[in-house]
């Protein structure tokens, strides 16, 4: 974990920031540099103000931001129990705004991973089941950002409701697949140092096949569970075209028991 991060800062670094304000990315080192030396209240501090402020100086950083960064907040947290309190005000500040009618796309994918940082990402479920009622288009844009909970929560349901053309869907899956491989030499290049930028490569090639087959798996067990057999057979054999894996191959078998 410690090298993933210190990939994912220096790759993040390579973006820049404003000269008038410290870097998202310092601020975040300097975080973990507090955390570290026991200055609990000035890491909280410092991980607040890279979460207000990483978007508006670097948007690059929003993978780090709801990922990485979230996971060191709750580590200063298991000895700074104020820490954990401070993300969950955050999470209900979100969430009732969420509530109440704002339609924001990012402030459902932060309140979903703070509810994961959290342990509690069935929250996650319940609000999205309140917006798909209440605000049934707003909710279609964000149900990809929730399907995994769905259905880690077996809202089977649901999910087909919002899963209507899923050889179309596996197509966009694959479509960003590419998009996201081919694009790792470029990355990878301009980071100085050879092995930092053979780490970040190889870990940019895990995490986009990783992703691409959790996906493919998610959406065969959708169709699956929703009795579209052959459908299900479409999008393994799209998906098994572009990356044969063990898991895309027995998805269906899986899931059907």
């Amino acid at each position: 974990m410690k090298q993933t991060f210190a990939i994912a800062i220096l790759a993040a670094a390579l973006t820049g920031a404003s000269a008038a304000e410290q870097s998202p990315v310092e601020a975040l080192a300097e975080a973990r540099e507090l955390a570290r030396s026991g200055q609990h209240k000035a890491a909280l501090e410092k991980h607040v103000w890279y979460h207000e402020n990483a978007l508006r100086l670097e948007p690059a950083q929003f993978g780090v931001r709801l990922s990485f960064a979230l996971s060191d907040w709750k580590r200063l947290g298991v000895h700074y129990p104020p820490a954990i309190d401070k993300m969950k005000e955050i999470r209900d500040r979100g969430d009732r705004l969420l509530r109440e009618g704002k339609d924001d796309f990012q402030l459902f994918m932060e309140v979903a991973a703070l509810n994961a940082t959290l342990d509690v990402s069935s929250k996650t479920t319940e609000l999205f089941k309140l917006l798909d009622d209440s605000r049934p288009r707003f909710a279609g844009r964000l149900f990809h950002v929730a399907m995994e909970q769905l259905i880690a929560d077996k809202e089977f349901g649901l999910c087909s409701k919002h899963v209507t053309k899923p050889l179309q869907l596996v197509e966009s899956y694959i479509e960003s697949y590419r998009r996201s491989s081919s694009s790792v030499g470029q990355r990878a290049a301009r980071i100085e140092d050879p092995e930092a930028r053979k780490q970040f490569a190889d870990m940019a090639r895990r995490n986009a096949d990783e992703r691409f087959i959790s996906q493919t798996e998610q959406l065969i067990e959708v169709v699956v569970k929703s009795d579209r057999k052959n459908s299900a057979k479409e999008v393994r054999l799209a998906a098994l075209k572009v990356k044969d894996d063990e898991r895309i191959r027995s998805a269906i078998k899986r899931f059907k028991e």
